[in-house]
C-alpha cells in the first residue's frame, strides 16, 4: 500500500521538522494522512491539540496513529470480510445451479431410457441416442463451466487470504521496532489467557522502560531517540525466548509475556535483558558522536490463576514503578497475587 501517494514529501518533512519529529514512519505517515487532508478525524484531533496549544510529540502522533489510522487497517480488513461473503455468496449460487443442471440432465436420461422401452424401429432409437448424446454434452459443458468457476473462486480466496493477513499484521505492529503494538499485544496476548490450554501459571510478564528516554531526545534528536528503541527491540530479538511475546506498549515501554516459566527463569531473563542493554554503545553515524551509555528499568509478575492480562500488566507495571523510584536499572519483582 503505497501511503504517501499524491503529497510532496518536503511538506510532510517541513511539518515535522518545524515540530521538532523525526521522519520515522508513524510521524510520516500521521503528518502525510493530516496534510493530505483524507483523514478528517485524525485531521480535527491535530487541529484540536494545536488549538489547545498541546505539543505536537512522539507520544501523541503515536496515541493518533493508534485512533485514526491503525484502526482504519481494521475497518479494511472488515471490508474484505465482505468481500470474502460475497465471494462464497457467489460459490454457493454457482454449485445451486449445477445441482439443478445435474438434476435436469438426471431427469433427461430417465425420461430417454423410459423411451427406449417404446421404440420399435431403428430412426426412433437414433433419436433417442441423440437426445441421450445432446443431455451428456450439455451436463459436461456446465460441468467445466463449474470447474473454472471453482479454480477462480480459489484463487480469488487466496488472495483474500493474503491481503486480510498483511493488513491484520499491519494494523498490529509497530512500524518502528516491529514487534506488536499495544492493540496486538491486546489481542495475540488475550488469546493466550483465553485459551483453556495454555497453562495459568508458570507464566511471567516482563514490563520495560528505557531510563531517561526524554534526556536522550533532548540531548541527541529525536532520529537518535528512534534508534535506542530499535536496539532495544533487537535485544529482545535475540535474549527473549521465541516463544515469548514482546510488544511496544508505546513510547520507550515495553511488555515481555513469557510462558511455560519459573520466578527463577523469568528473573534472570529480565537480568538478562537488563545487562546487554547496559552494555550497550552506540556511536551517531553522520558526526561519529558517542551516544552515553542508557540502561532500563524491569517489573516482573508471575502469572496467578486469578489474573487476567489486565491485572498481570498492573502488578508488573507496579514492580516497574518500583524499579523507576528505587534508582533505576534494575529488576523488582511483584508480590505474588492473593
Amino acid at each position: 500500500m503505497n501511503v504517501h501517494a499524491h503529497m510532496d514529501g518536503r511538506l510532510v518533512l517541513g511539518f515535522l521538522d518545524e515540530r521538532a519529529l523525526s521522519a520515522q514512519p508513524i510521524h510520516y505517515w500521521v503528518a502525510h494522512e493530516h496534510l493530505l487532508g483524507s483523514n478528517e478525524a485524525l485531521s480535527q484531533a491535530v487541529h484540536s491539540a494545536q488549538a489547545e496549544g498541546r505539543t505536537l510529540d512522539t507520544y501523541l502522533v503515536q496515541q493518533w496513529y493508534d485512533e485514526h489510522i491503525a484502526g482504519h487497517a481494521f475497518r479494511q480488513m472488515q471490508g474484505m470480510s465482505d468481500g470474502m461473503a460475497r465471494l462464497f455468496g457467489g460459490l454457493m449460487e454457482s454449485l445451486r445451479e449445477a445441482d439443478q443442471q445435474s438434476a435436469d440432465f438426471q431427469g433427461e436420461l430417465h425420461a430417454n431410457i423410459a423411451e427406449l422401452g417404446h421404440v420399435q424401429d431403428p430412426a426412433a432409437l437414433q433419436e433417442v441416442a441423440q437426445n441421450l448424446l445432446k443431455a451428456a454434452m450439455t451436463a459436461n459443458v456446465h460441468s467445466r463451466s463449474l470447474q473454472k468457476s471453482l479454480e477462480k473462486t480459489e484463487q480469488e480466496a487466496r488472495q483474500l487470504r493474503a491481503e486480510l493477513d498483511a493488513h491484520r499484521k499491519q494494523a498490529m505492529t509497530d512500524p518502528l521496532t516491529g514487534l506488536l503494538n499495544r492493540r496486538g499485544m491486546a489481542h495475540e496476548m488475550g488469546r493466550w489467557f483465553a485459551d483453556g490450554a495454555v497453562a495459568t501459571t508458570g507464566m511471567a510478564m516482563l514490563v520495560l522502560d528505557i531510563d531517561h528516554f526524554k534526556r536522550i531526545n533532548d540531548d541527541y534528536g529525536h532520529a537518535v531517540g528512534d534508534v535506542v528503541i530499535r536496539r532495544v527491540a533487537e535485544v529482545f530479538g535475540s535474549v527473549v525466548p521465541e516463544a515469548a511475546m514482546t510488544a511496544r506498549f508505546g513510547g520507550e515501554e515495553f511488555v515481555v509475556l513469557v510462558p511455560q516459566t519459573t520466578s527463577q527463569q523469568a528473573m534472570g531473563l529480565a537480568e538478562r535483558i537488563r545487562q546487554t542493554i547496559e552494555k550497550m554503545r552506540l556511536v551517531r553515524r553522520q558526526d561519529r558522536q558517542v551516544i552515553a551509555p542508557f540502561t532500563i528499568s524491569v517489573g516482573l509478575a508471575m502469572r496467578s490463576v486469578s489474573d487476567t492480562l489486565e491485572t498481570l500488566f498492573e502488578r508488573a507495571d507496579q514492580a516497574l514503578y518500583q524499579a523507576k523510584s528505587g534508582g533505576r536499572n534494575r529488576v523488582v519483582a511483584s508480590q505474588p497475587a492473593a
